[in-house]
């Protein structure tokens, strides 16, 4: 589906740099890639009006994606978006005229039901995949594809074991349980009550949580109108997202990696076994 020598169009969520690894690999299959943010910007107050109200910052989106339609440049040969919540029906439509003899994907990482007028703006892609299988149960025209996973996690298992093996040292597993994750509805009740129930049979069981959450005033507004955020204390919640030279070595450190989907997606029943390399890991993290 994808050559050497195409011309790329990617449109996608700024998301703890996957969509710069996702361009990186497309550009090693030999692709010219433009990348965009799927959205004008990526702040947590776009973010939330996208998602709550959109029709207050319509008029912006379609500003932002008209610049990209109508940006002067050589044809493109695909045209690959995940998610496009920002982006209406009728730009996409422009889109398509724009450039009529790309062929036009689409991917999601996140449930269909969770975006508004999902069928009409499918039926501008040639080719629909959601991580979500009952994504693809109720629309024939949707495919399962599993979430993806980035070689370094792959190979990090072997990595570990080499450098034990040469330094005649034992591996480094000080941390029983490690979470990675954005803090939405009830993860980080979930989490808790792991490890309450670890403790009681290991007391000493050791964990070690970065429960990531991107604005303090949205974090405010959460406790205030969300109860599954009024019992989380404030100390265990950071402002900062983590870096993949970090992550990994929080993961070579760790004996087992905890994840906790959201309760309204189904993506994570059915991921690709491959993500799971001989350790209790998954890579995803958001």
């Amino acid at each position: 589906m994808i050559q050497t020598g195409m011309r790329v169009l990617f449109i996608g969520p700024k998301t703890f740099d996957y969509e710069k690894e996702i361009k990186l690999e497309l550009e090693r299959a030999g692709c010219h890639v433009d990348l965009y943010d799927d959205r004008p910007a990526s702040t947590p107050l776009v973010k939330a009006l996208i998602r709550f109200r959109p029709e207050l910052i319509a008029s912006i989106c379609d500003a932002y994606f008209d610049r990209i339609i109508f940006k002067k440049c050589a044809p493109y040969d695909v045209v690959f978006i995940i998610k496009g919540e920002a982006i209406s029906a009728q730009r996409l439509q422009m889109l398509r005229k724009a450039q009529p003899n790309a062929r036009f994907l689409y991917y999601t990482w996140d449930s269909l039901g969770n975006y508004v007028n999902t069928a009409l703006k499918l039926s501008y892609f040639d080719k629909a995949y959601s991580f979500d299988r009952h994504d693809s149960i109720a629309n024939p025209n949707v495919k399962h594809l599993p979430l993806f996973y980035l070689d370094a996690y792959a190979e990090l298992n072997h990595a570990i074991d080499v450098f034990a093996e040469k330094s005649d040292i034992d591996k480094n597993d000080d941390i029983d349980i490690l979470f990675l994750g954005s803090i939405h509805s009830d993860r980080h009740a979930v989490v808790d009550n792991i490890l309450r129930s670890c403790k009681a049979v290991l007391p000493a069981v050791t964990l070690w949580t970065h429960f990531y959450y991107q604005s303090k005033w949205v974090f405010v507004l959460r406790k205030l109108f969300d109860r599954n955020f009024r019992s989380i204390p404030w100390a265990d919640v950071r402002w900062n997202s983590l870096g993949k030279a970090e992550i990994l070595s929080l993961f070579s450190r760790s004996k087992i990696i905890l994840d906790i989907q959201h309760p309204g997606q189904t993506g994570f029943d059915h991921v690709d076994d491959r993500v799971f390399r001989g350790r209790q890991e998954t890579h995803h993290y958001q």
